[in-house]
């Protein structure tokens, strides 16, 4: 039972996607810091209510969240009632059910700012939002029930002036009892007749029949800042016809800026703050747009709004999908990245990404069914329905004894729902692995995918099984006798015969093919394909030949074993002739 819950649990985790590997972050993640500056800003400003109230709500709610305590208590009293509603609706709800917790959190920060504020700012909550607070905490009682209740619950209520009216908090928790008391004592010094009405509203109310209410209302304005259900949110994981966008912006792709000087700087960060100098309404469109669709990506991967450390590793993905577009289809010529920006939805840029890496997935699965013995037949109808989860669980099941562990988990990098590659230094037993988010980080990938379906191919051509023992040059040594005894790579298993040929060989001709052969290979296999890799794919697909996925290293140790056939039959012939050969 026990093991069946933890395989649940790993799933979950693998489907959700952002937790599933050990991840390098970013030292600093704008999702936070690119409004603080402006938010101290407002506060610190002649007029600090009217420049707050001027912040969108959800950036303004994510700048209260990374402030102190004493900040919090100086910003509340001076929001508006919309963003009020907004920081509502992103923080005090658990599983689409509302959290009289952390309700109660926020309206006792308010309180110390002062009781007035408190109750202000709870009056400025939709009624819908009150009596769903209220109605499971409170009951309305008469003087008529009152006295048919026994002394020790009658010392359980409280009673209004005149000891006619009394309520009763119905819960045991401190916090929230002393909040709610507060409320209503502070209201009872403003207006009886409202504090009445509103106890006996909120008491009779069925609190299922409210909280569904003020959801559906919720819901509504949640959709507006861009968290879809998660069925819209697969949406921007699906493949999409990448054509339209390469023609409209490849073609004038053709100088870098000079603008990008140092290799560290993100070149999405780049672009968004040249245009923040250049065009402030587009700086604004573009932000909205990027925190809708890092919002529509909470759904895929069950994030609650409220969840700040994990909506930063969402944000640092999102961004990375966008900056990796960008790259491709600007060639990082910062003056059509920016009119990419101004004209393109940053969702067509996450789903042409998210394109990108299903190439890639494809190709690797097309491999994986050519030169494996593997059950891999799952694998397509699993990559078509976005169940990348099962995917990843399927390379914990089959692939580690066939990869060895760091190539299956880089292999299970590339099928993570969010990509992610080996980050360079690793160190210690753990891989850590870091966000894709540029060209280069999907050079890599291809590079991985080739070196991976290189040694596939090897492996299936040689006969010789991968496993996290076979050594590499034992492969490459049988895939040597092959290629010299002519089997044509039918995945044979070498016979005794041709055992005998090798040993009766020529022994020059013999270390002549074996060397030529190995150190192509290795050279192929270990050195920086980045280049290569650009050559290969991401510039042949996608600008000359769309339908067709090169993939070089496969492809040269194909011919590298044709190569030494014909050097074999060659020389072959040349040293029968010369009877250096036995017969």
């Amino acid at each position: 039972m026990t093991s069946k819950l933890s395989e649940e649990l790993d799933l979950a985790i693998y489907e959700r996607g952002y937790q599933s590997f050990l991840l390098k972050r970013r030292k600093k993640n704008p999702l936070f810091n690119n409004n603080l500056d402006s938010f101290h800003k407002a506060l610190a400003s002649d007029n600090p209510q009217e420049e707050i109230q001027s912040i969108d709500p959800q950036s303004l709610y994510y700048s209260i969240k990374n402030c102190s305590p004493e900040t919090q208590i100086a910003t509340l009293p001076l929001i508006s009632k919309d963003q009020l509603t907004r920081l509502f609706d992103y923080d005090v709800w658990t599983d689409n059910s509302l959290n009289i917790k952390r309700v109660c959190s926020w309206l006792s920060l308010l309180k110390q700012s002062s009781a007035t504020d408190m109750l202000r700012k709870f009056n400025q909550l939709e009624e819908e939002y009150r009596l769903a607070i209220l109605s499971p905490l409170v009951q309305f009682i008469t003087q008529e029930e009152f006295e048919k209740l026994g002394e020790q619950e009658q010392d359980t209520l409280f009673s209004l002036p005149g000891e006619e009216i009394f309520y009763k908090i119905t819960t045991d928790d401190k916090e929230i009892q002393q909040t709610i008391q507060s409320i209503i004592e502070t209201a009872m010094g403003t207006d009886m007749n409202y504090t009445i009405s509103l106890l006996a509203h909120a008491s009779y109310l069925s609190s299922i029949e409210s909280e569904e209410l003020i959801a559906r209302f919720r819901r509504a304005r949640m959709e507006e800042d861009g968290f879809v259900t998660y069925e819209e949110s697969l949406g921007f994981f699906k493949p999409i016809n990448t054509d339209h966008l390469i023609e409209k912006w490849k073609k004038e792709s053709t100088n870098t800026s000079s603008l990008l000087t140092k290799k560290e700087d993100n070149f999405l960060e780049t672009v968004i703050k040249h245009i923040s100098r250049t065009d402030c309404t587009a700086f604004e469109n573009i932000e909205k747009s990027m925190t809708q669709t890092m919002n529509a990506l909470c759904s895929v991967s069950q994030i609650e709004s409220s969840d700040l450390s994990n909506l930063e590793t969402i944000y640092e993905y999102a961004r990375g999908s966008i900056n990796l577009a960008l790259e491709f289809l600007s060639n990082k010529n910062i003056d059509i990245a920016c009119e990419i920006l101004k004209k393109e939805y940053t969702k067509s840029l996450f789903c042409f990404s998210a394109s990108m890496y299903n190439d890639l997935r494809k190709h690797f699965i097309q491999n994986l069914e050519k030169f494996t013995n593997l059950p891999s037949n799952k694998l397509k109808d699993y990559l078509y329905k976005q169940k990348n989860g099962q995917i990843l669980k399927w390379f914990d099941t089959n692939g580690l004894e066939y990869f060895g562990f760091e190539r299956n988990e880089t292999l299970k990098g590339l099928f993570n729902r969010f990509p992610v590659v080996p980050f360079p230094e690793n160190t210690g037993e753990k891989l850590k692995f870091k966000v894709l988010s540029t060209l280069e980080d999907y050079e890599k990938l291809v590079s991985l995918v080739n070196t991976n379906s290189a040694l596939l191919y090897l492996s299936f051509s040689s006969n010789t099984p991968l496993s996290k023992t076979t050594s590499l040059d034992k492969i490459i040594q049988n895939a040597s006798i092959q290629a010299i005894c002519g089997n044509e790579f039918k995945n044979d298993p070498i016979r005794q015969e041709q055992v005998e040929k090798i040993n009766n060989m020529d022994q020059d001709l013999w270390q002549k093919s074996k060397t030529f052969l190995l150190s192509s290979i290795n050279i192929l296999l270990n050195k920086d394909q980045i280049s290569e890799a650009r050559e290969s794919y991401v510039f042949s697909k996608y600008r000359n030949t769309p339908d067709n996925y090169v993939f070089l290293t496969v492809k040269e140790i194909e011919n590298l074993l044709n190569e030494v056939q014909k050097i074999k039959t060659f020389e072959f012939d040349t040293l029968r002739n010369s009877h250096s050969l036995k017969d």
